[in-house]
């Protein structure tokens, strides 16, 4: 199973934009995220930080209204089909759907794939406000201490202006003696005793006012502060109950992309390439071909396009009688050649004893690269790693093809080499210059991998790229 890597990048930018981090838009011009692979990248293709947000302070500045859409426009058939079993990753990265012109499979897949990233915004913004408000909580709840720690400083501070204002009261009127007076740190020094109280008094009396004062902005900064934490408080539940729905929304739109990925790839597996009648599950078959050659025989270099040619001229890519490739590769009925008995075509006395032609006589080509069955066990290869060797599967019969290219010359790159390795393949020089032809002209026709509207089944139409 192989996993597109699109979609991370689309909800991290739609993510910081939402969070107030200047990035470009990327409303409805979206779709310039999804690069096109041209049949140059296809020929060599290469092996298999995100910017740091500031830090926020508070949740009203750090949070702004949705800014960036999510748009039908802005996917391709690499977002669309994000896990895919069957098809080369190049060739899903090179194709784009018009929304407008799908079938119902791949309008609920992309129904289903903006609401999993509707529900990944929101849960991923949840989120981030949710960090923010607990940084808040943590912030209010150091201040709301040290309101309290304030409050109970000034309280200490106010009763002690009373305690002292007390005594000051009962010494006034039960104590007369000068050394009465002198506890409270102060001396007649020639003023009556009525005079001194009075002072004292008038002296405690503002000490007291002024505690009264602090502690009561002491009590109202503490109510103010626990306020705002409760306040905080109901905003993180909501904030955990946003991200709670946006969750389950995202787990249910996850499970339908499950169940209708798969179909949605078997579909487009039956699409044409644009411009051509090569079905897009046999022209896989030509470029994993491509690929693994260039592995096993590197110097062979056999292109996608060569193959072509000669599944072009032989069964016009399986669908010769009426068949249809598949998405597994094989085609829906065997296709047999005519029977080799010397009329008019070559006499080849029967080779397997009738298991791959049916005929027990005479030899027939069979399937879409129409091996006959001799040359096929000399050939026959297990392209989709099956555990088959199976000449009317088009995987297969591709590998065996490029295997036979390969057996009878240099570089295919070299014109002159390819048309040597095609003798080899069939020995008629008119048949080799067909061949030719053709993969000129596919190769001149799909400058990219693209599908056309009017090559496609009702049920999916993808347009070329604009």
């Amino acid at each position: 199973m192989l996993r597109s890597n699109s979609s991370p990048l689309r909800r991290f930018a739609a993510l910081v934009g939402m969070l107030g981090i200047a990035l470009p838009a990327i409303g409805a011009s979206a779709q310039g995220l999804v690069t096109p692979v041209t049949m140059d990248s296809l020929a060599a293709p290469s092996s298999s930080a995100a910017p740091s947000a500031q830090p926020v302070t508070s949740v009203s500045s750090a949070v702004s209204p949705l800014t960036l859409a999510v748009t039908e426009e802005s996917y391709g058939v690499a977002e669309l089909l994000t896990e895919f079993s069957k098809l080369h990753p190049d060739v899903v990265a090179t194709i784009s759907v018009d929304i407008g012109l799908l079938g119902p499979v791949a309008r609920n897949l992309m129904a289903e794939r903006i609401a999993e990233a509707d529900a990944s915004l929101r849960l991923e913004v949840a989120v981030a406000r949710q960090s923010i408000l607990n940084g808040e909580i943590l912030r209010t709840g150091e201040e709301l201490r040290v309101a309290q720690e304030a409050d109970l400083a000034a309280q200490v501070v106010e009763l002690q202006a009373q305690a002292d204002l007390r005594e000051m009261a009962v010494s006034t009127f039960i104590v007369v003696e000068e050394a009465a007076l002198e506890s409270f740190g102060v001396g007649l020094e020639g003023n009556s005793l009525e005079t001194i109280a009075s002072d004292s008094q008038r002296r405690l009396t503002l000490g007291l006012e002024e505690a009264e004062a602090v502690s009561a902005a002491a009590r109202l900064s503490v109510i103010d502060v626990s306020a705002h934490l409760v306040q905080l408080d109901r905003e993180l539940q909501a904030q955990t109950s946003v991200a709670s729905e946006a969750e389950e929304d995202q787990q249910a739109a996850q499970e339908q992309i499950r169940d209708l990925e798969p179909r949605f790839e078997a579909v487009l597996m039956t699409t044409k390439l644009s411009g051509t009648d090569i079905p897009v599950v046999v022209f896989d078959a030509y470029y994993r071909t491509q690929l693994r050659v260039a592995e096993e025989q590197p110097g062979c270099q056999v292109r996608w396009d060569q193959l072509a040619g000669i599944g072009k001229v032989e069964t016009s890519h399986g669908s010769f009688g009426g068949n249809v490739v598949g998405p597994t590769g094989r085609t829906d009925g065997e296709i047999l050649g005519p029977v080799l008995d010397g009329e008019p075509f070559a006499a080849i006395g029967d080779t397997d004893g009738g298991r791959l032609d049916g005929n027990p006589v005479w030899d027939r080509a069979v399937g879409p690269m129409q091996f006959i069955p001799g040359s096929w066990s000399i050939y026959g290869r297990d392209g989709n790693d099956d555990g088959t060797k199976d000449p009317h599967n088009v995987y297969d019969a591709a590998l065996a093809a490029g295997g036979h290219l390969c057996g009878t010359t240099g570089g295919l790159s070299q014109r002159s080499n390819f048309q040597h390795a095609l003798l080899g393949y069939n020995q008629s020089a008119p048949y080799g210059v067909l061949v030719m032809s053709f993969a000129d002209s596919y190769l001149a026709t799909v400058g990219k991998i693209v599908i056309a509207p009017s090559d496609l089944p009702e049920s999916l139409v993808v347009p070329e790229f604009g």
